[in-house]
């Protein structure tokens, strides 16, 4: 779903179940906002921070482990943790 993978200015250190992974190249997620991606990652990553600037996002874990990405009043898009990771 990328298409134009370039290298940034910038480093997003994430930090994960195994330590931290480094993160150099960005894209656009085509209708949404800039992503970071890895090759070495199964996923790519978006950060909260651009995630709440165009949407909704609630976080409850006494209703759910999942954090829902509201992308109109009808439409969530929910991350779920499976076996420890989260996966959506």
């Amino acid at each position: 779903m990328l298409l134009n993978i370039s290298e940034s200015k910038k480093t997003l250190r994430a930090y994960i179940n195994g330590g931290h992974q480094n993160s150099n190249q960005e894209d656009n997620f085509p209708g949404f906002f800039k992503v970071w991606y890895n090759n070495n990652s199964m996923l790519s990553m978006l950060t909260f921070k651009d995630a709440r600037k165009r949407f909704r996002i609630t976080v409850d874990t006494a209703v759910e482990v999942a954090i829902c990405v509201h992308l109109d009043d009808e439409k969530i898009l929910k991350f779920k943790v499976l076996s420890g990771k989260f996966t959506y």
